[in-house]
This record gives C-alpha cells, sequence and structure tokens, in this order.
C-alpha cells in the first residue's frame, strides 16, 4: 500500500491507514490535518498529529507547518500559548495573543503568528513520542471556546 501526499485527518483513522502510515518511506514527507481546539485543549488535553508509538524506532522530522485562516478565536481572558511539541522539542510556541484574534489568512512556519523556535526546524522527535499540539506556559485556559486548524508536514527519517 502506498501513500500520497494528501492530506490527512488523524483523528479519524481506520486500520488500513495506519498501516499505510507504518509503511511510508524514509524521506517521504506527508501532510497532516488537525484542528485544535480549546475545548480539546483545556484541562491539560493534547491534539496528536502523529502517533508512532507502535513504530519502534520511527523517528520525524517537522519540515513544513501552515496555520489555516478562518478559525475560530480561543476565548478571550486565557493566556495560554499553544505549543507542537513531542514533550521535548517545540517547534513551534504560538503567541496567546494570535490564538485570542485567530489570522483570517493561511500563514506559514516562520510567520510571526507561527513562529519558528531557534535550532529546532531540523531536529528529529522522541522515539516513540506524539507529536501533538498543547498548551505551554500561562495558567489560565480559554473556556472551551475557539478553534484553528494546521497543516503539518512531518518526514520520516
Amino acid at each position: 500500500m502506498t501513500i500520497s501526499r494528501a492530506s490527512i485527518n488523524r483523528q479519524k483513522l481506520d486500520n488500513d491507514v495506519k498501516d499505510a502510515l507504518r509503511d511510508v518511506a524514509d524521506g517521504t514527507p506527508f501532510w497532516v490535518d488537525v484542528t485544535v481546539t480549546a475545548a480539546l485543549l483545556d484541562g491539560a488535553g493534547r491534539v496528536v498529529v502523529l502517533n508512532p508509538a507502535a513504530q519502534s524506532l520511527a523517528q520525524y522530522k517537522v519540515r513544513a507547518l501552515r496555520l489555516i485562516g478562518g478559525g475560530t478565536n480561543f476565548g478571550a481572558g486565557g493566556d495560554r500559548l499553544i505549543s507542537l511539541t513531542d514533550g521535548t522539542t517545540v517547534w513551534t510556541l504560538i503567541p496567546n495573543a494570535n490564538i485570542e484574534a485567530a489570522p483570517a489568512i493561511s500563514v506559514d512556519w516562520g510567520n510571526a503568528a507561527l513562529p519558528f523556535v531557534t535550532g529546532t526546524a531540523d531536529t528529529r522527535s522522541v522515539i516513540r513520542q506524539p507529536i501533538r499540539f498543547q498548551y505551554s506556559g500561562g495558567t489560565t485556559d480559554h473556556g472551551g471556546v475557539g478553534s484553528i486548524k494546521f497543516s503539518v508536514c512531518l518526514e520520516k527519517v
């Protein structure tokens, strides 16, 4: 089975697609679309982009990241930031102001609304750790309000 670079909604994967992802050849970039909501993140939640736990030694690099414009603002009064992380490496840290005023247009990684974190653009993920979006910093959640879609390009290395 082969896999194309088509976008994948990982939250609704069937077993065939999961098997195909395990078979992605090293060096083949693929895109994953995820919707990150305050309802999922509030209370120490996460939105998993890729969970390589079943793949014994698989590691991935984040090759591109896009915040898809047109989401809904996260609730005012929260002070959280959103990170893309594997628990060790943080590939981006999205400022609170940029999630409380979700961009109307799509922006690529490196834009002020979706910044690079210095020194992480070529960093491999930790073996068996899920790559996920989660809150970072701050102490006050966003009250379950808000939704932003991301496209993440990963490469198995």
